[in-house]
């Protein structure tokens, strides 16, 4: 699922609790950053990873290997915002930012993104904060990337 528009994709996490058990990463379909094509996907650890195992939701971007590489300049900088979407209503949602910088290279896999994302305490229905995250055993997460210089990224 490659997506070139400018509104972040939703990608639907399923089967939260078995793959909570399991332990392991689920990597959604890479897609391309507006403007300036840059090729990510988001990583999800639902037993959390790192710092996070256990006891919390961990995301992670990735830079991949895509079709524009060689117009675009290196290293990638900008913001990812990751946001857990609240199921209860269109607000409230749980985000964070992580930012990118420093030299990296698309033949090495770099990973930005939070151990510490959310508790797993924190994913249930909550009627004082009107939030639910966890809802038939889905979770639903955006990513999305803004350039630190869009005009900058791309190789003349």
């Amino acid at each position: 699922q490659l997506s070139l528009a400018g509104e972040p994709s939703v990608y639907k996490l399923t089967d939260y609790q078995n793959k909570k058990e399991d332990g392991g990463c689920f990597q959604f379909s890479a897609f391309y950053t507006p403007p300036c094509g840059y090729c990510m996907a988001l990583r999800v650890y639902a037993k959390g990873n790192g710092a996070g195992r256990g006891t919390h939701v961990s995301v992670f971007a990735i830079i991949v290997a895509g079709e524009y590489d060689a117009k675009l300049k290196w290293p990638c900088l900008g913001k990812i915002t990751f946001t857990l979407l609240n199921q209860l209503e269109d607000r409230s949602h749980h985000s964070a930012v992580t930012t990118l910088e420093g030299e990296h290279n698309i033949r090495v896999c770099n990973t930005w993104g939070r151990h510490r994302f959310i508790p797993h305490s924190e994913l249930g229905h909550d009627p004082v904060k009107n939030t639910q995250y966890l809802k038939d055993d889905t979770l639903y997460f955006r990513m999305s990337f803004k350039p630190a210089n869009a005009e900058d990224n791309i190789s003349p």
